[in-house]
C-alpha cells in the first residue's frame, strides 16, 4: 500500500514534526545522553499514545495497517530528534516478528503490551560482532524436554537488549540448521545480560542463556518458512535505518546552509565564498541521489515487501552509508571547530550516521548483496 500524499500520511508526518519541534530540543541532546535514565519514559508513552508503534501492524492484531512505506516516511520525519527512545528498533524488529506470527495467547498479549508502550522487546539473533547481517549461522540450541523447551546459547550486540522486558531468541535443534524463534521474558531464570551503550547512545547488550526453560507455547509459529520471516524483518530494519540516515542527511544540509548564510568572516557572509557554495552543492547532489533510491525502495517495499525489494534496499543502505559519512564530514568542516563540540548537534549527527552504517549490515555487505541480487557476478 502506497499512501504518499494521503490524509493518513500527512497527519502522521505532521504529528512527527510537531513532536520533534516541541519535545526534542537539540541544544539539550548532550545532557540527555549523560542522563542516568536510558530513555525518557514519558516521551515513550507519548509515542505509543500517538499510535506510531502500530503504524504497519495488521488490523487483526490491533494495528493501523498503513504499510512499511509510510513507516519509512515516519522514521525519516523523526530523524532530526535523534531519538534515544527505541522506536525504530521496536517497529523494525520485534513488533513485526510478533505481528507476522500465527495467533497465540501469549504472543497476542505481549504484542498488545508492546503497542501500548508498556513493554520493550528485543530480537536476539546475531551471535558474533563481525558476522554478516543477513546470513549469520545460528549456533544457539533448544531441546524438547517433557512439556517444555530448554534453550542454551549466547547473542551479541542485541539492540534494546539492555532495556527489554521480552526477548525473541533464535535457536536451532542440535544437528539441524532449521531456525526457530522463542518468545520469553528477559527476566527468565538462566539468562545473563551484559548491558552497555553504543557510541551514539543506544542501549545494547550481550545475552547468555543457560538451561532456560520455556513452555511449548513460547515457540512462535509462522505460515511461511522461518528464513523468509527473518529476512523480511531484517530487510525492513535496514530500510528504516537508511530512512533515518536520509532524514539526518537532510537536516545536516539545512543546518550547514543556514550556518553559511549567518556566519561572517572578512566582513562578508561565508556563504558568499564560491568554494563553499560548490561544496554545499555537492552535498545537495548526494542528498538528491539518496532520495531517489529511497523513493524506489519504498515503492518496491510497498508492492513486493522487504524481501522483494531486497536489492533496492541494499542499494539504498550502501548509498546512505557512503553519502551519509560524506555529508556529515563536510558539515563539520564547514561549521569549523564548533562542529565537534559535545554541546552542538552536528557531531552527534555524525555519530548516529556512523552507527547506522554499522547497523543492519554495513555498506560493504549491502554492496555485495546488491551485486548478488542483480546477478552481476
Amino acid at each position: 500500500m502506497i499512501l504518499t500524499g494521503s490524509a493518513e500520511r500527512d497527519a502522521l508526518i505532521e504529528s512527527a514534526h510537531r513532536l520533534i519541534a516541541d519535545r526534542y530540543d537539540s541544544t539539550g541532546y548532550a545532557d540527555r545522553l549523560r542522563a542516568a535514565e536510558t530513555f525518557d519514559q514519558q516521551k515513550w508513552a507519548d509515542i505509543a499514545e500517538l499510535g506510531w508503534l502500530a503504524t504497519a501492524v495488521s488490523e487483526e492484531n490491533g494495528g493501523l495497517d498503513l504499510g512499511y512505506s509510510l513507516l519509512s516516511d515516519l522514521t525519516q520525519a523523526l530523524a532530526p530528534g535523534l531519538l534515544l527512545e527505541p522506536f525504530l528498533s521496536q517497529v523494525g524488529l520485534g513488533v513485526p516478528l510478533l505481528d507476522l506470527a500465527l495467533p497465540e495467547r501469549q504472543k497476542d498479549t505481549v504484542l498488545g503490551r508492546l503497542l501500548s508502550g508498556q513493554e520493550i522487546v528485543a530480537f536476539a539473533h546475531h551471535e558474533t560482532r563481525t558476522g554478516e547481517y543477513f546470513n549469520e549461522a545460528v549456533g544457539s540450541t533448544f531441546v524438547h524436554q517433557d512439556e517444555s523447551f530448554i534453550l542454551n546459547g549466547c547473542k551479541a550486540v542485541v539492540v534494546d537488549g539492555a532495556i527489554a522486558d521480552q526477548l525473541i531468541i533464535s535457536c536451532i535443534a542440535p544437528g539441524t540448521s532449521d531456525v526457530n524463534l522463542f518468545l520469553l521474558p528477559a527476566s527468565s531464570t538462566g539468562i545473563s545480560t551484559t548491558r552497555y551503550r553504543s557510541f551514539d547512545g543506544r542501549n545494547v547488550a550481550d545475552i547468555e542463556f543457560t538451561g532456560v526453560k520455556v513452555p511449548l507455547s513460547a515457540r512462535l509459529q509462522y505460515s511461511v518458512p522461518m528464513t523468509e520471516v527473518i529476512n523480511e524483518v531484517l530487510g525492513l530494519y535496514a530500510l528504516l535505518i537508511a530512512s533515518e540516515s536520509f532524514g539526518i542527511m537532510q537536516t545536516l544540509l539545512k543546518l550547514t546552509h543556514r550556518y553559511l548564510n549567518e556566519r561572517e568572516q572578512f566582513g562578508t557572509k561565508i556563504g558568499n565564498f564560491q568554494a563553499l557554495q560548490h561544496r554545499l552543492a555537492d552535498m545537495l547532489l548526494a542528498t538528491v541521489r539518496t532520495e531517489s533510491l529511497l523513493t524506489l525502495a519504498r515503492h518496491q517495499c510497498a508492492e513486493l515487501g522487504p524481501s522483494g525489494a531486497a536489492a533496492m534496499i541494499s542499494a539504498l543502505k550502501y548509498q546512505t552509508g557512503i553519502a551519509g559519512a560524506y555529508i556529515a564530514q563536510e558539515s563539520i568542516q564547514m561549521h569549523g571547530a564548533i562542529g565537534m563540540t559535545d554541546e552542538f548537534i552536528v557531531g552527534h549527527f555524525l555519530k548516529r550516521l556512523t552507527a547506522n552504517d554499522f547497523m543492519a549490515g554495513n555498506a560493504d555487505e549491502h554492496l555485495s548483496k546488491f551485486i548478488e541480487q542483480r546477478g552481476m557476478y
